[in-house]
């Protein structure tokens, strides 16, 4: 990965900034330099927001990184371009925020954005992505790292330099495995533990399982348990032959049972039978003698049935005849009644003839009324077209009327606006003062913050000047205390001094010779002392020891003393310090305040911060009056320009309807000439009576004329139904003596004294004839079958009846006995059959459960050993990631052997640790000054810082050489080298000037005077005061 371009917009200190990168490349190695604060970090900060969302050690959230000086309605975003792989990307990214809302008033929340766009390598697009998902999961996996291990490889923040080289083996793990791709074998490793324990499940599985089939095998003999799985088989298979015994034996008694079963059925269902047919002849018999007892019955019925079927052929001869009487008598009815109604209409006729005078009168007075009528009708259109052009007259004139109110009012409020126009100009002349007024705040912000940060260390050293003081006030005490306890001390150490001189003084005296000068004080004489005091002295003798003690507790409390007087004196002098720091501060406060009040002219009294916001809100105050004017100005020119056009439009319309008055005017004059005094109504209502008149007399005339056409048609068809009629009626009475001639001549063939009306009154019996036909031919055919069978069966009664009973006792016996055989054969034999596949079953699961128990065994072993529970504590991956660590630090060593000048050296720690997430992949330090190894973590800060480097770049190198997706091209090392010295300093120097001619491009953060002097490519972040930066290159 190759930084290309970065570009801040409303982030952090930085309001537009854009980076070149490329500018860079040649040398290689450059320094962000600037002042504490001024936002070098930051730019760190936005490259790893813009890849993965964080911020550098992830200690401000992307919404915290808006600048506080941008404006409400400019969003903030970062934009970085970068090359990996001769392909170019650019990925933009915008927090969450609040900006202003573009219409109305207000704020609104704006969504974080993010977008990836993917470029070839001519910078020709492909492709866009614009999901956060979609982006974060293509950035890492483009550069095979997340954020925290780009913070360890690639972007080293403050503080976390040397994290990489004193991370435990898990944590190395957990970086290392994404960038050489080992994750394949963890992944192995947690399928091998899973299979173990899926296959653990399995025997658990099948130890259920075969204790199930125990508890399902059916015994024979006596039930065993406690046996093992050998032993089941063998104790089943001898219960297995004691079962096949008993079958055999149960097979055979089931064989007899069923021979005898089936002769005993044999000889039950003959007699059986013979039973059955016997009664079945008894019942014969007993059913023909009663049909002989209905012989007379019979013969009767054949009688009717012979008397209806002759009826039956002579009923369509009894309706023909009644028919015929019916039609004759309708037929004459129907005439008579023909024969009145002609004569009525005869009489209605006459009475119409003596009406043709009156309508004759009215016909001549509707020739009258139509021509009046037509003569006002043709005026009515003229009468209708002066009404329409009277209508547009007036309507033209209200149009005209309108329209004039509204060009007064439209007059009206043009002059008003002009009033408001020259209102809001007076306001919009206040810009200059208003810009001026801005320019000021910024300068007074900038004051403002300059004494928030001095009142903050006014403070500050007031509270210091009071601990100071609570601290002197204690260590004054503690001096007092310490005094005392010297003068204490003295007067003891003196006194105890004395006591010993005086016994030594004692001791001496008793030991001299008379006449031998005294050692002390040159005496001859040495006179006898008290014998009290003697005696005291001897028995309170004081040693030597005891006097250097007072004297070491003495001078010891004197140390003391003399320790807290310094205190004392340092406390004073620091006092001293703090005191010249507030009374500077307070200086500098109080040149701020007079600022204010000479250059802002603030109120006396108020602080700079007060004044500053009132200042600000007097400027708000003012911004938003001309904002509001400018709106309020932009508004009245709209207003003015629509009443302008308005009334434009109005003046037009006026004069076209006074074009349209005139017209009308002239029409109207026309259309009265030729109307004379007639008016519209007056033709309406004059042509309307005349229409009625009209429509009455043409409807008598029509009716009248219509009626004279009804009675002549009328009298025509009722004389033609007349004749046809009386053709009917002689037609009808021949047929009727026809049929009554036919129906004397059938009665003749029934038996005498049979009338028509006896016949008649017989037809409802002819639905009888099928039941009686039905009831006659059944009984003649039971009678010839049952005579038939009869005469068959008469060898039956010279046999004897069978005893049932005994039979069928004799035979059910026999049934069960073979089928209680039969159930206990079958119960043995499913008993076989199941205890036979238990067996099976117990072979198939005891073999699966032993080649389960090996495979599980040789999984056990496999997945420990790569899980890492093996002698030497390491896992697979491990092993794996080891061999590309030292790679690593072979690589690494070479950088520091030279670094050092050889005295250091990275190893490969070869002690196990106490648990595997502290074994094999632990760096330790070989020091040939010493010519021993020690930890990594015993380094110091100067050493770690060269150590971290030097294994930092090859890392970077190894990574880049062993895993082909992953190029890294480019480190950045936020601060570092502060903690130096001079000599670790010159060596981090030579570092970082041979890192410089391997082409890769490195960045650092610094405020080293030495590192400014020798890194000539340089971005410097500049602030303006206000705690806004720029950025700007220093190339050679």
């Amino acid at each position: 990965m190759q930084p290309r371009q970065l570009t801040l917009r409303n982030f952090g200190p930085f309001i537009h900034e854009t980076i070149d990168f490329s500018e860079f490349e040649e040398g290689g190695l450059f320094l962000i330099s600037g002042k504490t604060g001024a936002g070098k970090t930051t730019i760190f900060d936005s490259m790893t927001y813009a890849l993965f969302g964080e911020t550098t050690g992830q200690q401000r959230s992307g919404k915290e990184m808006r600048s506080l000086f941008a404006s409400p309605d400019e969003m903030t975003s970062v934009t970085f371009l970068f090359e990996h792989q001769n392909m170019f990307y650019q990925v933009e990214r915008a927090p969450e925020q609040t900006l202003r809302k573009k219409r109305g008033e207000g704020t609104t929340s704006q969504a974080s954005k993010v977008s990836l766009t993917i470029y070839d390598a001519a910078m020709k697009e492909l492709k866009q992505l614009t999901k956060r998902g979609e982006v974060d999961t293509f950035i890492q996996d483009l550069l095979q790292l997340d954020a925290k291990q780009f913070f360890q490889i690639i972007l080293l923040p403050q503080g976390e330099f040397r994290n990489f080289l004193i991370a435990s083996s898990a944590e190395k793990e957990k970086l290392l495995r994404n960038v050489f791709g080992t994750a394949l074998y963890q992944r192995l490793t947690d399928w091998l533990h899973e299979e173990q324990r899926q296959k653990a499940q399995e025997l658990e599985k099948q130890k259920q399982q075969i204790l199930t089939l125990g508890e399902q095998f059916l015994w024979t003999g006596e039930r065993k348990t406690a046996l093992t799985i050998p032993e089941t088989f063998t104790v089943w298979e001898q219960d297995m032959s004691l079962l096949a015994a008993a079958i055999e034996q149960t097979t055979d008694e089931h064989l007899r049972l069923q021979t005898s079963k089936q002769a005993a059925e044999q000889e039950f269902y003959a007699a059986k039978t013979l039973h059955a047919q016997k009664c079945a002849h008894e019942e014969r018999v007993a059913a023909f003698e009663k049909l002989q007892q209905q012989a007379p019955i019979i013969q009767a019925q054949k009688e009717r049935l012979t008397f209806l079927q002759q009826l039956e052929k002579d009923q369509s001869l009894l309706q023909q005849v009644a028919q015929s009487r019916l039609l004759y008598q309708e037929k004459t009815q129907a005439l008579a009644n023909l024969t009145i109604e002609y004569d009525a209409l005869v009489a209605e006729k006459a009475q119409w003839e003596n009406q043709q005078a009156t309508i004759q009168a009215h016909k001549q007075a509707l020739s009258e009324q139509t021509t009046e009528r037509d003569h006002y009708e043709r005026l009515l259109p003229m009468a209708q077209e002066m009404v329409f052009y009277q209508e547009q007259f007036e309507t033209v004139q209200n149009q005209r009327r309108n329209n004039q109110a509204q060009l007064d009012l439209i007059e009206k409020k043009l002059q008003e606006i002009a009033e408001e126009i020259s209102a809001v100009t007076l306001v919009l002349k206040e810009k200059e003062a208003l810009s001026a007024l801005e320019v000021a705040l910024v300068k007074m912000k900038g004051q403002v913050d300059l004494w928030e940060e001095k009142q903050q260390g006014l403070n500050q050293i007031d509270h210091a000047l009071e601990q100071k003081n609570q601290q002197m006030s204690e260590v004054q005490a503690e001096l007092a205390q310490a005094t005392d306890r010297v003068t204490v001390k003295e007067a003891l150490f003196k006194q105890r001094q004395s006591e010993y001189a005086q016994s030594q003084i004692t001791y001496w005296r008793s030991k001299l010779l008379p006449g031998e000068a005294c050692l002390i004080c040159g005496s001859l004489e040495h006179p006898a002392l008290n014998s009290e005091v003697d005696s005291h002295l001897t028995q309170d003798t004081i040693t030597e020891e005891e006097v250097q003690a007072a004297q070491q507790a003495w001078e010891q409390a004197r140390n003391q003393m003399l320790t807290i007087n310094q205190q004392l004196e340092q406390r004073l002098f620091e006092q001293g310090i703090l005191r010249t720091q507030q009374e500077t501060l307070q200086e500098d406060i109080q040149r701020i305040e007079r600022a204010f009040v000479v250059e802002f002219a603030v109120e006396e009294g108020l602080s700079p911060k007060a004044g500053y916001e009132q200042t600000q809100g007097i400027f708000n105050e003012k911004k938003d009056h001309y904002t509001q004017a400018l709106d309020q100005m932009d508004a009245l020119e709209k207003q003015q320009q629509s009443y302008v056009t308005e009334k434009a439009e109005l003046l037009e319309k006026m004069s076209m309807l006074d074009k349209q008055t005139i017209q009308l005017q002239t029409q109207l004059d026309h259309l009265a000439k030729q109307l004379g005094s007639f008016s519209l109504l007056e033709l309406q209502t004059m042509i309307g009576e005349r229409t009625q008149r009209i429509d009455s007399l043409q409807g008598t005339i029509q009716e009248y004329e219509r009626a004279g056409e009804r009675l002549a048609n009328q009298q025509l068809v009722l004389s033609e139904r007349k004749d046809v009629w009386c053709e009917q009626l002689k037609e009808c009475e021949k047929q009727l003596h026809h049929h009554e001639a036919q129906i004397a001549s059938c009665l003749e063939a029934y038996a005498p004294l049979i009338t028509e009306e006896h016949l008649r009154s017989r037809l409802v019996e002819l639905a009888d004839i099928s039941p009686l036909v039905k009831e006659v031919t059944d009984y003649e055919e039971q009678w010839k079958i049952l005579h038939h069978r009869i005469t068959e069966e008469a060898v039956l009664t010279t046999l004897a009846w069978p005893d049932l009973a005994v039979l069928e006792a004799a035979y059910e016996q026999v049934k069960e006995q073979e089928t209680l055989a039969y159930k206990a054969l079958l119960e043995q034999r499913n008993q076989q059959t199941r205890n036979q596949a238990l067996i099976e079953q117990l072979h198939v699961l005891w073999q699966k459960n032993q080649d389960a128990l090996e495979e599980l065994g040789e999984l056990q072993h496999l997945s420990a050993t790569l899980r890492g529970d093996n002698p030497e504590k390491l896992s697979l991956e491990r092993y794996l990631l080891q061999s590309f660590l030292q790679e690593v630090l072979m690589v690494a060593n070479q950088r520091l052997v030279k670094l050092t000048r050889g005295r250091y050296q990275f190893l490969l720690a070869e002690e196990k640790g106490s648990y595997r997430n502290s074994t094999g992949l632990e760096i330790n330090i070989y020091d040939d000054n010493a010519g021993t190894t020690r930890r990594s973590q015993t380094l110091s800060g100067g050493e770690s810082f060269i150590a971290a480097l030097a294994l930092a770049l090859s890392l970077a190198d190894v990574i880049q050489q062993q895993s082909g997706g992953v190029s890294i091209e480019a480190l950045f090392i936020d601060e570092g080298f502060g903690s130096l010295d001079e000599e670790s300093l010159e060596m981090a120097l030579e570092a970082l000037e041979m890192i410089e001619q391997e082409g890769r491009l490195i960045g650092i953060i610094s405020h080293v005077r030495e590192l400014k002097d020798r890194i000539v490519q340089q971005l410097i972040v500049e602030t303006n005061g206000a705690g806004q930066s720029q950025t700007r290159t220093k190339i050679g």
